[in-house]
């Protein structure tokens, strides 16, 4: 049975909605359209659709991927396509859906854009991102002060028209994964930016292997 990859956009007001949600959109989507998906064996059977990596919620996510499974043999590439395109709700863009053999495997690291409504900081980022970089984070064991250095891949600042941007390539491993808000927090503990400081983020690609 075909299993599809499809490549998608969320933004605007659905970078508020959960992953669940998510999930529920595309299956949703799928029943309206009478798409016959592939389901787990056991005894709670699911559809069988794999997201790469879960969007936090607030963030906007530029080529998020999902795996489908379908049980029709008819199905195509462009079927799929037409049919997502036409039953996803608004902000939800599918750009690219390929066939595919086998799972989603060997994420290495993501891609974010962080957005900042500040200017004047992107030099005292860039330095700052050349330090041993730590945040108190929650542990099985309780709070405690976590370098997070090692999880950056890149990370560079710079400012434009008014704002100052982030381009950073982070850890997305199941063994080591790195939120980008905890990059924002270790900036706000250094003091380079307040609680007033307005930003958002945008992961802009996820990477497989050693393609970060």
């Amino acid at each position: 049975m075909p299993n599809f990859r499809v490549t998608f956009s969320k933004d605007d007001v659905l970078v508020y909605i959960s992953h669940l949600d998510l999930n529920h959109a595309f299956i949703r989507a799928l029943n309206r359209a009478d798409v016959k998906l592939r389901f787990s064996e056991g005894f709670n059977p699911h559809p069988k659709i794999v997201f790469a990596l879960p969007l936090s919620v607030g963030m906007e996510g530029e080529n998020e991927i999902v795996d489908i499974g379908v049980a029709d043999e008819e199905m195509t590439e462009e079927k799929l396509r037409d049919i997502l395109t036409e039953q996803m709700p608004p902000h939800i863009t599918v750009k690219f859906v390929v066939r595919v053999e086998g799972k989603l495997k060997d994420i290495s690291g993501a891609r974010y854009e962080i957005r900042i409504s500040k200017s004047g900081i992107a030099d005292k980022l860039s330095e700052f991102f050349k330090s041993e970089i730590s945040v108190l984070k929650k542990t099985k064991s309780g709070e405690k002060q976590v370098v997070i250095s090692g999880q950056i891949q890149k990370i560079s600042a710079v400012e434009t028209d008014g704002i100052t941007l982030i381009d950073a390539v982070l850890d997305a491993r199941a063994d080591s994964y790195l939120n980008p808000e905890l990059i924002m927090r270790a900036a706000l503990d250094a003091g380079i930016i307040s609680q007033s400081d307005a930003y958002g983020i945008n992961r802009k690609e996820i990477y497989f292997g050693k393609n970060a």
